[in-house]
């Protein structure tokens, strides 16, 4: 039986994202075996982090004051809003080069089997967004996952009749790929290649 004070270090490690118990005990043991004074940055570092790092009140992404980086830089292109999942999902895309829009955080899937539905995420702010007028072309940027496309076509459906044009990356990226794991040439080429998508009233009868 492990020491408790190890123990109930592996169990908070093993609430983490990706994270099992086997994978919790080897972290917590890698920790133990660091200096004193790595151990102290580290627990300074989380903290800071805490303290410091907002959510952008426009886009929903991180922000160290405010509004964000994306969102104050003017000579993007206020036609075209890429809608992400999450905040980590802008920075893959960013770093291809391939878009020069505005972001949108979503804060999460659509996931009918854990009760997640769209009225869960930040689909009325996404609205309001649109109802703005600037934006022409909605890239959704979101996971080839269940979720993703369930995500995905809801999203046209309910903002459909907006007047936007609603656009997918195209299939470079494979089916149950997670943006944020995706490299910049395959994610560079999936932004080049979108392609649009409509209500599913709308798609003619074959």
């Amino acid at each position: 039986m492990l020491p408790e004070a190890l123990n109930q270090l592996v169990q908070l490690l093993s609430q983490l994202p990706g994270l099992g118990p086997r994978s919790a005990q080897r972290i917590a043991l890698y920790l133990l075996e660091q200096d004193e004074s790595y151990l102290k940055q580290l627990a300074e570092s989380i903290g800071t982090a805490k303290e410091m790092v907002e959510t952008c009140p426009r886009c929903g992404g991180f922000s160290s004051s405010g509004m964000c980086a994306f969102c104050t830089d003017k000579s993007r292109d206020s036609a075209l809003l890429c809608v992400v999942a999450d905040p980590l999902d802008i920075y893959p895309i960013e770093s291809t080069g391939g878009f020069n829009g505005y972001y949108f955080v979503l804060g999460g899937l659509v996931d009918p089997l854990k009760g997640r539905m769209l009225e869960s995420l930040r689909t009325p702010e996404l609205k309001a967004r649109l109802g703005e007028g600037e934006v022409k072309e909605v890239l959704l940027a979101l996971d080839f996952s269940f979720e993703g496309e369930a995500t995905a076509t809801v999203l046209v459906e309910e903002l459909g009749a907006e007047g936007v044009k609603f656009t997918r990356l195209a299939r470079g990226l494979p089916v149950g790929a997670e943006i944020d794991y995706a490299d910049e040439d395959t994610l560079g080429q999936a932004l080049k290649y979108r392609r649009e998508i409509e209500p599913i009233g709308d798609q003619p009868d074959e």
